[in-house]
């Protein structure tokens, strides 16, 4: 007699031969239909659970998850607001500035975690930390800027200084042996010359008159950019004691009277002193008989070396010294810009006029124009958005960082660096003049960082 398992066994078989059918095309296969799916099956499920086990382990071993946050020096910002805080003594100490949190952190480049405002509600708070008027934000430092930088004059009745960090302004044609005449206070007497990059003060007018004549006038700039320029020596006359009288070393010749020699090599040009004979460059001549209204007397080579040399007036020489001769002159119109650029901390800058390039400047933040103690700032700083500069003063080696809402922050000291998350052997020698004309923050300090922020009503 039939059981009710041999039932059972051959409704099975039954179902077997249907599926396999259905699946295989074949009633009898050699194995089954679903073995291969269910051993694939499983197999992904042992894998998924040794990768799970795998980042358990991981996780106990690192000391990563939920509350990672909450060690000693760790800077927290709140996902949904912004808000900073550090986490110090088992409690979050809230900070008015992201910058202040991470120097207040008490390490180097502390982490930063962004957790939700629900996972911080368990956390005692603490007093109010930081430095009010800290950068709100902090570049990657990636983002660095270096030289060169370029401070660029817009001429015109109210003339500009625009700071371009990171970037070398506008192009445009280059000062090399040309030169510019430049003015900024046209109220007052005197102006400057622009030279392969320095400034040669011109402070007479009739010393101005002399070499450019009367109908040149100068390009009006703004203080600022003349400040930025290293100085060279003044352009003035040839100092001469009692002018017009005769000279007690060169018999026959008056102090002040202008001699030209003509060697092979071309003219060369000397003053007759009290003293004896100097030798001057066509550029003091142009000026000395500008002013009298004389010309060079001609010398024979035997006759200048029968007369004593004077040692009046040294032996200054170089660019410093300004131009041998009067330099063809370049002239910036209103809506131009003059930039000089500095590519080396340590050389003058390179000076060009960019044919309406005022208009490169629409990502410039105005400044108040002085720092409240008389000294002129640039009109406006432009610093490339989420860039920075970390930057080093020749000298005294202290570090500023200069930030893109062009505020340029004393750091205190290296730690201070290092705690922002930057590294002070990456620092830029820029020149003092240039980092001076960049409104000055507030100074970012770890210990004040780390002091209760003032909370007194304004």
């Amino acid at each position: 007699m039939i059981s009710r398992r041999d039932q059972l066994q051959s409704y099975q078989f039954m179902n077997q031969r249907v599926i396999s059918a259905l699946v295989m095309r074949e009633t009898d296969p050699a194995q089954s239909p679903l073995r291969r799916g269910i051993g694939a099956l499983f197999g992904g499920i042992m894998i998924a659970v040794l990768v799970a086990a795998g980042f358990g382990v991981y996780g106990l071993l690192t000391r990563t998850g939920a509350n990672q946050w909450q060690q000693e020096g760790a800077v927290v910002v709140e996902r949904e607001s912004g808000a900073s805080f550090v986490y110090r003594g088992r409690r979050l100490l809230p900070a008015v500035n992201f910058a202040s949190a991470k120097l207040a952190a008490g390490r180097p480049n502390p982490p930063v975690f962004r957790i939700a405002a629900k996972s911080l509600t368990g956390t005692p708070r603490g007093n109010v930390i930081g430095i009010a008027g800290a950068p709100a934000s902090l570049p990657d430092p990636a983002r660095q800027l270096r030289l060169p930088w370029a401070m660029c004059a817009v001429p015109g009745n109210d003339p500009k200084a625009v700071l371009v960090v990171g970037a070398g302004g506008p192009p445009g044609k280059v000062l090399d042996a040309s030169a510019l005449v430049a003015d900024d206070d046209p109220g007052t007497a005197g102006s400057h010359l622009i030279w392969k990059g320095r400034k040669h003060a011109i402070p007479q007018t009739a010393t101005f008159n002399a070499l450019f004549g009367q109908n040149r006038q100068p390009v009006r700039v703004a203080p600022a950019w003349l400040n930025t320029l290293p100085a060279g020596a003044d352009i003035t006359a040839v100092p001469v004691a009692d002018p017009g009288g005769e000279s007690g070393a060169a018999p026959g010749f008056d102090n002040g009277d202008v001699l030209v020699s003509r060697p092979a090599s071309g003219a060369e040009f000397h003053i007759v002193l009290d003293d004896g004979v100097a030798s001057i460059t066509e550029l003091q001549q142009a000026i000395q008989t500008g002013l009298t209204g004389e010309r060079p007397r001609e010398i024979s080579l035997n006759d200048l070396g029968a007369l004593p040399v004077s040692r009046a007036l040294g032996d200054g020489g170089g660019d410093a010294a300004g131009p041998p001769k009067v330099p063809p002159l370049e002239n910036a119109a209103s809506g131009d810009a003059v930039c000089a650029v500095t590519a080396d901390a340590g050389a003058p800058p390179r000076v060009g006029i960019a044919t309406g390039g005022a208009g490169s400047f629409g990502a410039a933040i105005p400044t108040p124009g002085n720092n409240g103690g008389g000294r002129a700032l640039a009109s406006s700083v432009q610093v490339g958005a989420g860039g920075f500069a970390l930057v080093r003063v020749p000298g005294s080696g202290s570090l500023v960082l200069v930030t893109d809402v062009a505020l340029a922050h004393p750091l205190a000291d290296e730690a201070a660096v290092q705690a922002l998350g930057y590294d002070p052997a990456a620092a830029t020698s820029v020149p003092t003049a240039l980092i001076n004309a960049i409104p000055e923050g507030v100074t970012l300090d770890p210990r004040a960082a780390a002091q209760a922020a003032d909370r007194t009503p304004p």
